[in-house]
């Protein structure tokens, strides 16, 4: 009876209880998470080798996604698995160090996804507001160096607030235990502003601006090729009427007894329309047929 007990927590004398599931759902969740997982990295190493490969592609804005995509590559190869396991099991069995560690990367994930789309949306907001300015302030070296300083600064803060926030005990070693900060201080406040907070300001700010200028430029665009059709309208409607000095008509008296060719009357009138392309034409049929 004591055994059957033990088996049903995490650890002995523990009162942390495994999780009840059925056979099917089991197997059924552990497949699902593992092709997500899979899905996710195999997704984002095609976009890498991709990006990485063809110097076409090696752009500022390529480059800013290239960084995206490694971040989504370590969601795929570390925190999906991870949490599947400790949802699965519903014990922590990997360790505290591992538990900090993984806190480490769930933090540094979070950081690094806002930041790299802080950095696409400061890149998009110089391109379409900027278009001028873009090949001048937005260059392959400061993108790097921006890449480079975003990895650098959340790497540093992430690590310094696991040490920091993150207690696990001994043996008990549950799933939530490893996850759950109890208490409340200013510094998890600061903390939520500076990563969450921060750059989703950011992001909307910078977006909504670069809504706005589109609109406005879809909006002249459109004013302008509406002043253009009403252009070729009236161009079209003004040569279609007959002008003042284009029609002349051309009658000719029925053809006389002298030889001469000078004699040759013409009576011009101006109430039948004719194209002048035809004059020419006329002339030289009335010289053949009077010569």
């Amino acid at each position: 009876m004591e055994e059957h007990k033990d088996d049903q927590h995490c650890f002995h004398n523990s009162s942390c209880r495994k999780a009840s599931l059925s056979t099917s759902i089991y197997i059924t969740l552990y497949i699902l998470f593992s092709l997500i997982s899979a899905v996710t990295v195999f997704l984002n190493v095609l976009v890498i080798i991709s990006i990485y490969h063809f110097k076409q592609l090696h752009t500022p804005t390529n480059l800013l996604i290239l960084s995206l995509a490694v971040t989504d590559f370590l969601v795929g190869l570390i925190a999906i698995p991870v949490v599947t396991v400790a949802v699965m099991e519903s014990c922590w069995v990997f360790g505290k160090y591992f538990c900090v560690f993984f806190l480490f990367i769930g933090y540094l994930i979070i950081s690094l996804s806002l930041g790299n789309l802080v950095l696409i949306s400061i890149e998009r907001y110089v391109a379409v507001c900027y278009p001028l300015l873009y090949h001048t302030k937005i260059t392959i070296p400061r993108i790097i160096c921006w890449i480079l300083i975003t990895w650098c600064w959340c790497s540093i803060y992430n690590t310094a607030i696991s040490n920091n926030s993150v207690t696990v005990q001994v043996p008990k070693m549950c799933f939530e235990e490893c996850f759950i900060l109890e208490g409340f201080n200013w510094s998890k406040t600061i903390d939520f502003v500076i990563i969450m907070v921060v750059p989703c300001y950011i992001i909307i700010t910078l977006y909504f601006k670069i809504f706005v200028a589109a609109r406005s430029q879809a909006r002249k665009i459109f004013s302008k090729e509406a002043a253009t059709k009403s252009g070729v309208k009236i161009v079209r409607s003004s040569s279609s009427t007959p002008s003042a000095a284009s029609p002349w008509t051309f009658t000719m008296p029925p053809p006389q007894s002298s030889s001469t060719p000078s004699a040759v009357p013409l009576a011009i009138n101006r109430h039948f329309t004719m194209p002048p392309s035809q004059w020419t034409c006329i002339i030289a049929t009335v010289v053949n047929k009077y010569c």
